[in-house]
């Protein structure tokens, strides 16, 4: 396998409890969603590398998809069939900060 360089960007810290399972980068790639055997969905800020959402839910979170038109929606699949759609992230992000 050929080696690969890479330029580390930033450390997530404060982040999940548990393995995370399930990644995804926003359609701008300004927010990156990531979900975890914690039950956590947290969404990051990708230029300053800190958390700016975060929700627990009641089952480990396996699949992220934004909106793939743009938008701010994010759907979240959940281990035990669990399927969530959070319109609009952005209300979620601004009623925490």
């Amino acid at each position: 396998m050929k080696n690969v360089n890479y330029l580390p960007v930033h450390t997530l810290k404060d982040g999940h409890t548990d393995n995370v399972i399930s990644l995804a980068f926003s359609t701008s790639g300004a927010l990156l969603a990531s979900g975890g055997e914690d039950a956590q969905v947290i969404v990051w800020d990708t230029d300053k590398g800190v958390s700016v959402a975060r929700v627990t839910l009641q089952s480990p979170v396996i699949s992220l998809l934004w909106n793939v038109h743009g938008g701010t929606a994010l759907f979240c699949g959940c281990q035990d069939g669990t399927l969530l759609l959070f319109p609009d992230i952005q209300v979620i992000i601004f009623a925490i900060g």
